[in-house]
């Protein structure tokens, strides 16, 4: 890792390396989890208009082409079937098929390049002259060097037709570095041995090998017709193979996209399994992602200046997940849950779309790595650094010293739960079925926070204590563990503060800096993580 750190004006800018972790459509979402063992079969149901592409190859659309517009996954008996069909690799990528519309566009331009580029293309081609003389001489399969000399001409030639396509958009300027990556390792996949079953198909006779020997202009054109043909098919099936956020830019039509539980998802599908579990993953580019993220993070509502601060946030928490992914080693980057970040696939909101690119590759940083940027709805005024929690040692910019009060106008600071000593009774008798009645319930511990850490439950002679964990179990629409348990008469009350854990970024107090303080997003993001510096990913 290198970092380049530089003063401006009252926050602090740094450029942070996370090459070989991190780039445009590697995102990797955890949509759901399926466990394995059930007794009845689960079944997914995936639909795209134009059907799908099935693939075992992480980057590349390529493998069968599944041309219905409905996917069903099902499993049982450690067992995975893809509409019907045994599923025997543990991972499979499932890509949107491409339109027939859209592949004869893509197909047209590599056409139209090809005439008008002739020249540039054959003059490259000229340079192999001597070498189709010594195949048709040796009459053997391709020589090492032979090969080596293809390649070099094939990404040659790729390498002028990528040229052209990011000169043509530009919007593709920045994808230079991984279409060139992308196009060298297609090459190695799929050229020789198209270029080799080319020949094979012309059937040379040794008669017509000799003619072309004689006739050395015969030979090349031969030879260049037939390396002119297979790159032109291997140029349609590399873009075609393309990321879909790649093909986007160079058509005008919207790539079809893959719906699943009602959203609709860019990007591809990964189905991972094993003897445990099955996993539904969405392999999405970190800006689309976040476009996502920000709107079911915040609200439709709020100013560009509120929308940067939920990016930059909602942008940190999700590279501190990525790299904790890498060190657990595990098949996602993050989930789509409450305990990670809410994300419910496509949206075209213009507000948020602004916020994100005007906040691009922009996060928080803590000694030079990414902060573990936690929020919350509302803190209720507590203070952080008095929470009981030992990871607080570890992020002091989560340990914040002094109390927010910008929230205080919000529903949320305050709030009340009212329930029946029946109630109570009922949702309690669902793990312990022996209790007769609810004498009464109260906080047993709470931290200097004032966080409730324990709760007893008094049950005649019976006394039960529970962890805040446990007992919010019973009753989830508490909104924090900052409260109060009360009994008036037959009814019992839990009175409590703020909405979420009290850590980090308070939303509607950031609101409120904004929009009645006119704070900046980086002064606001000073405050709730004090100590970190705003940093730029580089990826």
């Amino acid at each position: 890792m290198y970092f380049l750190v530089k003063k401006l004006k009252r926050i602090v800018v740094a450029v942070f390396l996370l090459t070989g972790y991190v780039h445009s459509f590697d995102v990797k979402v955890l949509l759901a989890r399926y466990k394995m063992q059930e007794v009845a079969p689960s079944k997914i149901e995936l639909i795209c208009p134009d059907g799908f592409v099935l693939s075992y190859n992480s980057k590349f659309a390529l493998g069968s082409q599944f041309p219905h517009r409905r996917l069903i996954i099902s499993h049982t008996d450690d067992v995975v079937k893809i509409n019907g069909k045994v599923l025997s690799e543990k991972i499979l990528h499932i890509f949107p098929k491409l339109s027939h519309v859209v592949e004869l566009q893509l197909k047209s331009q590599v056409s139209y390049w090809f005439e008008a580029y002739d020249i540039q293309v054959q003059r490259r081609m000229l340079e192999l002259k001597d070498m189709f003389e010594e195949m048709l001489l040796l009459d053997t399969p391709l020589s090492e060097n032979h090969k080596n000399q293809l390649i070099i001409s094939a990404q040659s030639i790729f390498q002028m037709y990528l040229a052209y396509i990011q000169d043509t958009y530009k919007d593709l300027e920045s994808h230079q570095k991984l279409l060139d990556t992308y196009s060298n390792e297609f090459l190695d996949l799929k050229f020789l041995k198209r270029f080799a079953e080319a020949l094979e198909n012309k059937h040379v006779t040794l008669e017509y090998r000799k003619i072309l020997l004689k006739n050395k202009k015969k030979m090349y054109d031969f030879f260049s017709e037939q390396l002119s043909n297979t790159l032109q098919d291997l140029l349609c099936e590399f873009l075609y193979a393309l990321p879909r956020k790649i093909i986007q830019h160079m058509v005008q039509d919207k790539i079809a996209m893959i719906e699943y539980d009602t959203c609709k998802y860019q990007g591809s599908f990964i189905i991972f399994h094993d003897k445990k579990q099955l996993l539904l993953i969405n392999g999405i580019d970190i800006n689309d992602y976040l476009l996502s993220v920000v709107r079911h993070e915040g609200y439709p509502g709020w100013s560009i200046e509120m929308n940067k601060i939920v990016a930059i946030t909602c942008r940190t928490y999700l590279v501190h997940q990525v790299l904790q992914s890498q060190r657990v080693d595990r098949e996602y980057h993050i989930e789509n849950k409450n305990n990670h970040q809410t994300y419910k696939g496509y949206h075209d909101c213009s507000k948020i779309r602004q916020a994100v690119e005007e906040t691009k590759n922009m996060i928080l940083g803590y000694n030079g790595r990414p902060a573990c940027t936690m929020y919350d709805v509302c803190c209720g005024g507590v203070i952080p650094a008095a929470i009981e929690d030992s990871d607080l040692k570890r992020t002091p910019y989560l340990a914040r010293t002094y109390q927010c009060t910008f929230c205080k106008n919000h529903k949320a600071y305050s709030w009340s739960l009212d329930f029946s000593s029946e109630e109570v009774l009922t949702r309690l008798k669902r793990e312990f079925l022996k209790l007769d009645k609810i004498s009464d319930i109260n906080v047993y511990k709470k931290d200097k926070a004032g966080l409730v850490k324990k709760v007893i439950i008094i049950s005649g002679t019976q006394r039960i204590i529970l962890t805040e964990k446990k007992f919010k179990s019973f009753f989830p629409e508490m909104k924090s563990y900052c409260c109060d348990i009360k009994k008036i008469h037959r009814r019992f009350f839990i009175e409590g503060k703020g909405f979420g854990h009290h850590r980090g970024l308070c939303q509607w107090g950031a609101y409120h800096l904004v929009k009645n303080q006119h704070w900046n997003f980086a002064e606001v993001l000073q405050f709730y993580y004090p100590g970190t510096n705003i940093m730029k990913l580089n990826y």
